[in-house]
Parts: C-alpha cells; structure tokens; sequence
C-alpha cells in the first residue's frame, strides 16, 4: 500500500496573530473616533436619502469600479432619488442635487437674509468694531449649532461693513459691467471716413486697416454710424413688350394640344452665374447704407 504523506499546517507565528488584532483594534478606534468628531455632519447627512450605508466603505460598492459602471449607477440613483441624495466615500461626504429648485437654494440664492445682515452691522458697532463679539452674538441671538456656519469675520461681516459705510446698504452693488472700450467716438470718425473713402471694401477688410476686431466694426456700424447691411438682388425689369410677349407664348402653348403625356417629356431648368471677378458676386456682396438703397 501507498501511503500518502501527511500535510501538516503550521500555526501562525503569535507575534503576527497579535498584530492583526492590533491593527483591527486601531481601526475600530479610528472608526469611533472619526464618528464622534461627524457625529453633528452625521446627523445632518442622514436627514437626506440615500442609500444604506457600510461602515469604513460608505457607499463605495454603489458606483462599481470602471467608467461605464460608475455613469450607469449615477442614472440609476438619479432616478432613484430625483430631487437630492447623499453618499459617504469613507469619511468623504458626497451630495448630489438633481432638482433644479435645490441648485437654486444651495448655489444661486444668498445664505444671509436682509434681516440677518442689520443685526450683524449693529453689533459689530455696538461692540467697539468686534468681529469676533459680533459671531458670537448673531449665534446666540438666531439660534445656530456650534457646529453650522455663520458669517465669517474677515470676509461676510468685513464685506458688510464696507457696503453700509459707502452706500448705506449691507448688499453688494450690481457691477454695472465691462466698460466698452471699442465704440468711442474717435473710431466711429475713422469708420466713417474709411467707409466714404473705400465704400466697396469688405467690413473685414476695414477692421485690419483699422486695426479693430471683425465683431467691432459691424458693432460701430449699426450703433455708431445706424448703417444696416443690404444683399444685392438682381430683378427682372418687365417693360410693355413684356406682357404681349407673355400673352403670345400662352396662345401658342395652349394650341399645342396639350395631352397628360407631354408633362413628362417637358424640360425645365433655372440658372444661375457667379462671377468671381469683373462682376459683382451677390452671395458675399453687402452695401452698407443708413437707408435702403
């Protein structure tokens, strides 16, 4: 008989076995920890859906691993939730807004009522120009967690300061916009001499001599100079002959004796000549003019 040799196993060495417990024991703690330290992000997170989370992972097993799989689970939780929905990537906190309404809350609309702004303006002076007092109070006066924004000392309430004391208004003025250097009126004199002296160069042709952009010149022609640019159509002129000539040709169409077949064996063509040079070519031809011409 054959016999088969034994497999024995050796242990794991203790010293290894006690550093994986050691290091399962550290994980723990810091899993703890970190919750304790979340623990206000925590509660709010949970206020919004979203999908059940895993200790350490967060929600990381929910968009998979390549491209592909990550775009069809963000459709899938779009779809989901449609309005907004939370995710955790470890201790990474992930909120996506879909709604347009919850854009507009978060990203358009102001997070300081005109209300909130006035106290902050009055306890600022009322605290011998404090901005740290004045944190202080607007937290305690309006109710807020320790751990939620207010506004910050250096940036919001400094800003504030600085509109009431120019305009008497704690919000910003509306900038009134980049200042168009462009339509002075010394270009619109160079535009209209450049147009008087050379009416058949092109609009492009003006801005390189001139030393203007391509946009500029037709800017400085219908605002500055009220010039509008018309296309060349090239017309029949119908005289008294005409008419006769017309009558004629339906007489002798009509005598034809005309039958279903001969719609079929008809030729009828319309052409048309561009000229590139000695003649004026319609299609890239504009006069600019204040009136119809």
């Amino acid at each position: 008989m054959l016999m088969q040799p034994s497999v024995t196993r050796t242990p794991w060495p203790h010293s290894f076995v006690m550093l994986l417990e050691f290091l399962a024991v550290v994980l723990v703690l810091f899993y703890l920890v970190r919750k304790v330290c979340m623990r206000r992000m925590v509660e709010l997170a949970e206020q919004i859906p979203g999908p059940k989370t895993l200790p350490f992972i967060g929600n990381g097993l929910e968009f998979g691993t390549n491209t592909k799989d990550v775009f069809r689970s963000v459709m899938r939780l779009m779809k989901r939730y449609p309005s907004i929905s939370r995710y955790w990537l470890g201790d990474k906190l992930l909120i996506m807004l879909v709604d347009r309404e919850f854009i507009e809350h978060f990203f358009i609309m102001d997070r300081w009522t005109c209300d909130q702004r006035p106290f902050a303006i009055k306890a600022y002076y009322k605290n011998n120009y404090n901005s740290i007092a004045t944190q202080r109070l607007f937290r305690c006066h309006y109710n807020i967690h320790r751990n939620d924004p207010i506004p910050s000392a250096h940036d919001a309430i400094k800003i504030w300061i600085q509109n009431f004391e120019v305009s008497g208004s704690a919000l910003k003025k509306k900038s009134p916009g980049k200042q168009r250097s462009v339509c002075t009126q010394e270009n619109i004199n160079a535009v209209r001499v450049a147009m008087i002296r050379s009416p058949k160069r092109s609009a492009s042709r003006h801005a390189i001599s001139l030393g203007l952009s391509n946009t500029s010149i037709p800017r400085i022609l219908h605002k500055g100079l009220h010039m509008h640019p018309y296309k060349i159509q090239v017309v029949q002129t119908l005289k008294d002959a005409d008419k006769v000539n017309r009558n004629t040709f339906r007489q002798q169409f009509w005598d034809l004796n005309i039958n279903d077949d001969i719609v079929h064996n008809m030729l009828m063509s319309d052409e048309a000549h561009f000229h590139l040079s000695g003649y004026v070519n319609k299609q890239n031809f504009r006069y600019w003019s204040p009136t119809n011409p």
